[in-house]
């Protein structure tokens, strides 16, 4: 029994060391209305384009890490995000039409104060 939950501590936390980092940068505009989220891997030409309700006005620049186990799947398969903006932090996880996580970009933002939680609809394009 020892030996089958080794095993399975083992496959899980090779599964957790797969994931690969990737610098990447964004930007999040505000209006009344609306927020356009926007991510991008620096040196790739796929970008993330994503709109949720608005929570302020404004605009913020992101910078930081975005990491995903397989980039290809989470460009063909991310049709919804959430998203966690606090005054100087920001992360957004990718997540496909089932619920299931496929990425995330962790990293600072410029804009104090515009901050909010919550989801909405986007895609890699």
């Amino acid at each position: 029994m020892k030996s089958i939950f080794f095993l399975f501590l083992l496959t899980t936390l090779a599964a957790v060391n797969l994931a690969s980092n990737y610098p990447a940068t964004g930007e999040v505009t505000c209006t009344a209305t609306s927020c356009d989220f926007s991510v991008k891997i620096i040196g790739e030409t796929k970008e993330f384009k994503g709109t949720s309700g608005s929570f302020g006005s404004g605009r913020s620049s992101l910078s930081g890490v975005l990491s995903a186990i397989s980039v290809s799947n989470m460009y063909e398969n991310t049709t919804n995000f959430n998203y966690d903006l606090e005054p100087f932090v920001a992360s957004i996880a990718f997540i496909d039409g089932t619920g299931n996580k496929l990425g995330g970009f962790a990293g600072n933002k410029d804009n104090p104060s515009l901050n909010g939680t919550g989801n909405g609809n986007g895609k890699w394009g």
